[in-house]
Formats: C-alpha cells, sequence, structure tokens
C-alpha cells in the first residue's frame, strides 16, 4: 500500500490539476453544484486511474483519467437531459498541452482563463484541438436533450514538451511555443481540425491499453505519439508502400528476438530501436511490413500463445499464469485471454480437459 500510495502520489503530481468548483448549468443559470468528487481509484506500478460518474437530472457525465509519469489521459462523457444545459468545471492546473479529440457526439465547449476569458469551440466527432493550460480555468460542456458529446484529452506536462520535440523535432517543434508559455489559456488554433480516421482510431485503441499487461503505459506513449503527429501532419499515419534493404528487414528479425526474450517487461520501442540500430518511427512500419502486424500486438498474441501452453500443460493458477506473463492482476489477464479466444482461461482449461478425457474413453 506505501508503495501504491508513491506512485498515486508521484502521479497526480506530475499533473496537478485541482479542482476549485464543479456546476450544473442550464438557461445559463447555476443548478446544482459539486463539491467534491470521490470515485473509484485503480492504481499499478506505473500510474493511477480515477473514475467518476455524475448522474443529475440535467445532465449526466462519466470521467475517468489515467496519470502516468509523463503524460495523463482524460476521457469525457456528457449527456443532455434538458435543453439548453452545460458542465462547467473550474480547476487550477500545471502548465501543460492538452490535445483534445471529439470520438463521438456533438456539442460545445467552452474553455475559459483567468478573468473569464473564453473561447467557446464546437464540436463533433474527428474535431481536434491543441491548447496550452495552466494556472485557474475551466472549462463548460454545452448540450442540448438527448444529445451527448464524448472527449479524449491526452495532457502533456510542460517540462515533457522538449521531450516530445526531441523525439521527432520535425513534426513536435510547432509544439516548441508551449515550452517557455505562461499563458493561462492558449489556443494552437482558433477552431477545431478535422483528422483522418487514423487519428481516431489511434485514440480509440488506448482503451486497449490494460489488455498490455505491464507494457500498458508504453502501449499508451506510442499511440499519444501517433494521435499528436497524426493532427499535426495529415497523411503520416498512412501506410504507404516503403520499400525496406535486407539490412533494415534483419533488424525487425532482430527486433522481433527482444520481443520474444523480453516478453515479460517488453523494451519500450525506442528502446528496442536503439538496440537494433534504427529509429522508432523506421521499426515501427518496417516491423508491421516484415511481420504483418504492429510491435504490441505481436507480443500480445505472444503472450496468449504461452498462455495456452501453460493452462493446458502445467499445474499453475491462472493468477500465476498472468504474473508470469507480464499482467499484474488476474483480471487484466483474464480479459485479455477472453478478448484473444472468446472464453475465459478457466472455461478454456476445463473444456480442453473434458475434450481430452472424452478421447481418452473413446
Amino acid at each position: 500500500m506505501i508503495i501504491f500510495a508513491a506512485v498515486i502520489e508521484k502521479a497526480i503530481n506530475i499533473i496537478r490539476c485541482k479542482m476549485i468548483k464543479c456546476q450544473i448549468i442550464q438557461d445559463g443559470k447555476v443548478k446544482d453544484q459539486i463539491v467534491q468528487m470521490n470515485g473509484l481509484v485503480f492504481c499499478d506500478n506505473h500510474g493511477v486511474e480515477r473514475s467518476n460518474s455524475i448522474r443529475t437530472p440535467i445532465v449526466d457525465a462519466e470521467l475517468n483519467e489515467w496519470h502516468y509519469d509523463h503524460f495523463g489521459i482524460m476521457h469525457q462523457h456528457y449527456r443532455g437531459k434538458k435543453d439548453n444545459s452545460g458542465f462547467q468545471v473550474m480547476h487550477e492546473v500545471k502548465p501543460a498541452l492538452m490535445f483534445t479529440l471529439a470520438t463521438q457526439g456533438f456539442g460545445s465547449k467552452s474553455v475559459y482563463q483567468e478573468g473569464n476569458n473564453e473561447h467557446e469551440l464546437f464540436w463533433r466527432k474527428g474535431n481536434a484541438n491543441v491548447c496550452f493550460i495552466s494556472g485557474e480555468g475551466g472549462q463548460q460542456v454545452n448540450l442540448n436533450r438527448n444529445l451527448s458529446l464524448d472527449l479524449l484529452s491526452i495532457v502533456i506536462p510542460q517540462h515533457s514538451i522538449e521531450k516530445l520535440i526531441e523525439y521527432n523535432e520535425e513534426i513536435f517543434s510547432q509544439f516548441s511555443l508551449f515550452t517557455q508559455c505562461q499563458d493561462n489559456t492558449h489556443l494552437f488554433l482558433k477552431g477545431n481540425r478535422p483528422v483522418e480516421k487514423a487519428v481516431i482510431k489511434a485514440a480509440n485503441d488506448l482503451d486497449q491499453a490494460r489488455l498490455m499487461g505491464n507494457n500498458a503505459h508504453r502501449y499508451m506513449e506510442s499511440k499519444i505519439i501517433d494521435c499528436l503527429s497524426g493532427f499535426l501532419v495529415p497523411g503520416s499515419l498512412a501506410p504507404g508502400n516503403e520499400y525496406y534493404s535486407l539490412l533494415v528487414r534483419d533488424k525487425m528479425h532482430d527486433a522481433k528476438d527482444i520481443i520474444l526474450s523480453q516478453y515479460q517487461d517488453m523494451p519500450s520501442l525506442h528502446e528496442i530501436a536503439s538496440m537494433v540500430g534504427t529509429n522508432e518511427c523506421t521499426l515501427k512500419k518496417a516491423f508491421k511490413h516484415e511481420f504483418g502486424t504492429t510491435v504490441f500486438q505481436y507480443l500480445f498474441d505472444y503472450r496468449m500463445r504461452l498462455a495456452v501452453l501453460y493452462l493446458l500443460d502445467s499445474d499453475m493458477t491462472i493468477n500465476d499464469i498472468g504474473i508470469k506473463l507480464g499482467y499484474d492482476y488476474q483480471s487484466h489477464f483474464c480479459t485479455a485471454f477472453k478478448r484473444k479466444y472468446g472464453v475465459s482461461p478457466i472455461e478454456y482449461r476445463a473444456m480442453q480437459h473434458a475434450q481430452d478425457a472424452k478421447h481418452e474413453d473413446v
């Protein structure tokens, strides 16, 4: 518990966001105020997840946050139950860059900075923008009856923006103005920009992170890079028709060997790329070109093949198999296994043993 408490404190301090007030709005008037949100908290060795569900006669809200060392992710679902309804949150936050994408629905969101200066943006599925947030500010989502809006926000602390630029200066140098920015709220674009399907897919893929066990945070980092690069440079996520030399293809097989030998705690893509003598961008594209799947999907499939072997050829418990494969929580392992094979590990083992017994009787 002491370790987890330290993880929670570290992760939340990286992206410090102190809620000042949360209000339910209708027809421009405050109808209700939420002083404190006490949601579910989940933590592992890398970060912490918090979930809150708010139900009112005017608007419903589902808020899910993941806080890690160098980034935070927020999933927000809002549903209007009355016309001219709104959900307003005022907060105090450390300087950070925030990328927001509408993944479903339609609505508007007003972003406030100190002094109540307001920027109103209209959102529909596929619209995205970036803003810099610091100090006191907030947002208000505006809806009508039976309209909903789902937003995904990726938060990068100001001190991590330089690392993003170092990763790929050609793409992320556009964020250099935020490295020293002290504005309370600074929009990257005056209006939202529609993004291509590859960016929406990368954003939706973030929901699959738990299937990756203790590589979840590295998987998230990879998808965040895809979201931001696809937003800044449309077309950069397209597969293309690249030709890779025998040398590069050999490096991909070296990368595969690293994945197989360190499947319990695979290095990051950046680390694997350095180990085989290439860069992360080439690794991601060339690996998929050579093996027909992504690095993380290859790791996932290999872990699931091993899971079947352990289930059928050993007396290990489900929990021990999950830990051996890199899943700190049995529930995460069971979810991953069922996603792959359609049944839980216990059901799979029982079915196979029943079939074996039937064959022996014959």
